[in-house]
């Protein structure tokens, strides 16, 4: 570790987004990180002003997904979907309204969820874009994306929402398309074989 790291005392977290470091994940636990939370070490001093940046890549994640979605599509998330991933295939969700922390600002619940979830899925329709939250979330995920190259974020589009309100960075990926009859038949055996597989790396 470097020396001067060492002679630091006073320094302020961050949470925001790590890729490729070498900082060790011992150290990381002494001073009781999150294990999957992105976090960035600021570190304030008369000599040194550095940023630090952690990879996660070799710990497990909490859950399998991070599902966000608008409160106006919430009936089927809450009854076709979790149960679909949870009940029938076993898989772990994140869900808000159950699993963000109380009294902890709401950026700091996204950004915790969006690094300690395996993905993320955007369930994304015209109620989704007249939503700040969903934009917010949606935009932690794609940042999450972009600098770790991990497809990490998976669009689900629930009806026939322009898929050109999409950030320009996503319009290009693969989605499930379950607006149309025959994606409906597929889409479950797409998503679950997709959150199966490990993170690319």
């Amino acid at each position: 570790m470097d020396a001067r790291f060492m002679q630091m005392h006073n320094f302020v977290l961050t949470r925001e987004i790590i890729i490729n470091s070498s900082f060790p994940v011992d150290r990381m636990r002494e001073l009781n990180f999150h294990r999957e939370t992105a976090v960035i070490l600021r570190l304030t001093s008369s000599v040194i002003n550095n940023t630090y940046f952690f990879d996660f890549s070799d710990l497990k994640f909490e859950y399998d997904a991070f599902v966000i979605f608008s409160s106006q599509d919430s009936d089927w998330v809450v009854n076709t979907l979790i149960p679909t991933l949870e009940k029938k295939h076993g898989l772990k969700c994140c869900i808000h309204y159950r699993n963000f922390t109380p009294g902890v600002l709401f950026r700091d619940n996204v950004v915790d969820s969006v690094y300690k979830c395996r993905k993320t899925l955007a369930i994304v329709s015209t109620h989704f874009f007249d939503s700040n939250y969903c934009g917010s979330e949606l935009d932690f995920a794609l940042h999450r994306l972009m600098e770790k190259r991990d497809d990490s974020l998976v669009v689900i589009k629930l009806d026939k929402v322009d898929k050109r309100k999409l950030p320009i960075e996503l319009q290009e990926r693969s989605y499930i398309d379950y607006s149309k009859s025959v994606e409906k038949e597929a889409w479950e055996k797409k998503l679950v074989d997709c959150l199966k597989n490990k993170v690319n790396k």
